[in-house]
């Protein structure tokens, strides 16, 4: 038996074979979804699935293949959502209930967003956060889990097609202008000792010491915390 090869069929109903070298109208050997070769004709409706079907073959034939579930090895090629984690996906669930209270659920995807709402949405959200603001007090919600509820729905409305692309013209090399700045190397090497940064968690264990003390509770601003940038 000569190698298998995934082909289109050779007619308009743009279906897809695996059938051996010695494939020819009326057929010889074929492959089907169980990884199994048959002497019928099995077909697919993508060149994907066929693919599939050859790879779950070509595992069976190999000397320590060991049998699984036919539909573990065929859905090891799908995006795995076990991956999520669940805490934050609720978060962005409980942002999302109440974009849908406000506005209709799933408005995004029926009319469309603009790129600009959506990236000041995030953008305010992670500031807040990142200057010490965990709640937003207008919602009640997480703010990272409204920023990512932002993103979704933005990165959803590209996905259907329906958004207004309104970002600036572009930077030349951006990703070098942001993340490869040689400046950054420059300032590492003139300044090679780095000093500890001041952070919200260092100023308030100060102040506790100060107060296990039975002195004043207040924070010592010229001590650095640990931790370095």
């Amino acid at each position: 038996m000569n190698e298998f090869i995934v082909r289109k069929k050779e007619d308009t109903t743009g279906q897809w074979t695996v059938a051996d070298g010695n494939y020819r109208p009326g057929g010889m050997h074929y492959i089907n979804s169980r990884g199994i070769t048959s002497t019928h004709c099995s077909v697919y409706n993508t060149e994907a699935k066929a693919r599939t079907a050859l790879d779950l073959y070509l595992e069976k034939q190999k000397p320590d293949y060991k049998p699984t579930n036919p539909k573990d090895a065929l859905g090891i090629k799908k995006a795995p959502l076990s991956t999520l984690p669940t805490g934050p996906m609720y978060e962005v669930a409980l942002a999302m209930l109440e974009g849908a209270r406000k506005y209709g659920r799933h408005n995004y995807r029926a009319i469309g967003v603009k790129a600009s709402v959506y990236y000041d949405a995030a953008v305010g959200h992670l500031t807040a956060w990142w200057e010490g603001e965990d709640i937003d007090a207008a919602s009640g919600i997480h703010h990272l889990g409204k920023a990512m509820a932002c993103l979704a729905v933005v990165r959803d409305s590209m996905m259907v097609g329906n958004w207004t692309d309104d970002r600036p013209p572009r930077y030349p090399n951006p990703g070098k202008l942001m993340r490869e700045n040689p400046i950054v190397g420059e300032i590492l090497k003139r300044l090679p000792e780095c000093k500890e940064p001041y952070t919200e968690i260092g100023l308030n264990d100060n102040a506790a010491i100060d107060h296990e003390m039975g002195t004043e509770t207040k924070v010592d601003r010229t001590k650095p915390v640990p931790g370095c940038y």
